[in-house]
C-alpha cells in the first residue's frame, strides 16, 4: 500500500443499521474506505476481486456465518486483518472464532463501538506496517495472524 493509498474497510452484517453505525464512526476517525454489505455471499464475491486491509464481519448471518465470511477473507487475502462482531458473548463461539479464522473478537453493542471501530484502525496500521516491510525487505516474510 502506497502512502496515497487509502486503508480499505470491508463491515459485513446482515443488519444496515450496524453497518451504518461502524461506517459513520469510522468517517468521523479515519479516512478509509469503507465497503459495506448486508449480504455475506456479496462481501465473499467482494474479496474475490478487491484488496481489503481489514475484514469486519457479525457472527450471525443468514447463509453464512461470519466464521465463513472470514475464512474466505483468509482464502482470498491472508494479509488482510480479521475481526469479528458478536452480540452472542459465550465462551464457545469466542474460542470457535479464536481457533479458526478471526484474528481479533470484539462484542457487538452499542457501548462498545468506539472498542470496535479502534480494532479496525489498529488491524489497517497492521496491514500497512507489513506492506511497507515486504517492499523494503524482499525476502522478508511476515508474521499473519491466525
Amino acid at each position: 500500500m502506497g502512502t496515497t493509498e487509502k486503508s480499505s474497510v470491508l463491515i459485513v452484517d446482515d443488519e444496515e443499521m450496524v453497518i451504518t453505525s461502524v461506517r459513520a464512526y469510522l468517517q468521523l476517525e479515519t479516512d478509509y474506505e469503507i465497503h459495506g454489505y448486508t449480504d455475506p455471499e456479496s462481501a465473499v464475491k467482494f474479496l474475490e476481486n478487491n484488496l481489503v486491509d481489514v475484514a469486519v464481519s457479525d457472527y450471525l448471518m443468514p447463509k453464512l456465518s461470519g466464521l465463513q465470511v472470514l475464512a474466505k477473507a483468509k482464502q482470498f487475502q491472508p494479509e488482510a486483518s480479521r475481526v469479528l462482531l458478536t452480540g452472542h458473548a459465550d465462551k464457545q463461539s469466542a474460542i470457535q472464532a479464536i481457533t479458526t479464522w478471526a484474528s481479533i473478537i470484539t462484542w457487538r453493542n452499542p457501548g462498545r463501538m468506539p472498542s470496535s471501530c479502534w480494532w479496525c484502525r489498529t488491524a489497517s496500521k497492521e496491514r500497512t506496517y507489513y506492506a511497507r516491510c515486504a517492499r523494503k525487505y524482499p525476502n522478508w516474510t511476515p508474521r499473519i495472524p491466525i
